[in-house]
């Protein structure tokens, strides 16, 4: 019986990098208001899983104007875990986060596959700007740079959205490279 060709190439699937969170980041880490962070750590909760274990209904009847970092720190622990809020505080236990592909540099640097931290910048295309910055700073390899949040970059000199963003671009193109 003869066998099947393989499909041409442009009938391949992708194979998607399966995106794991390396750590339990600290809520100064990721992309929260800094209100909310400030109530979460008056509450005990400096990190994902802890603040998962907040129901958001218990924000509102404390602050009831919080609708607008509430709605980020859910989009936060939704995109994170893949998971309601408010099912995720009602678990016995926390499912182990489940991202999706990212979207922002902070997501990205969270999620990074732990054979890319030792890659050398100066492998990666960056943004002029960024290049800069990493020699500025003296940052050799991508954990390195994947240990500085957006906030941070952004707070450096002459260091923009744009910059940030395309060196996000840069680096998701290599994970999603190395899983092709």
């Amino acid at each position: 019986m003869p066998t099947k060709p393989a499909p041409p190439s442009s009938a391949r699937r992708r194979i998607e990098p399966a995106w794991v969170l390396r750590v339990d980041p600290s809520l100064d880490d990721l992309p929260i208001p800094v209100l909310a962070r400030q109530w979460a750590k008056e509450r005990g909760a400096t990190t994902l899983r802890q603040l998962a274990r907040v129901d958001p209904k218990d924000i509102l009847a404390v602050h009831p104007d919080a609708t607008a970092w509430l709605d980020a720190m859910r989009a936060v622990l939704e995109r994170l875990f893949g998971w309601e809020w408010e099912e995720l505080a009602a678990l016995d236990v926390l499912p182990r986060p489940s991202p999706r592909r990212p979207t922002r540099w902070d997501e990205l640097r969270l999620v990074l596959p732990d054979m890319l931290y030792g890659t050398l910048l100066e492998e990666i295309e960056l943004p002029h700007y960024m290049e800069k910055y990493v020699r500025r700073e003296g940052l050799v390899t991508l954990g390195q740079l994947a240990g500085r949040s957006e906030a941070r970059l952004s707070a450096a000199q002459n260091l923009g959205r744009g910059s940030i963003h395309k060196t996000f671009k840069a680096v998701l193109a290599l994970a999603l490279r190395d899983f092709t």
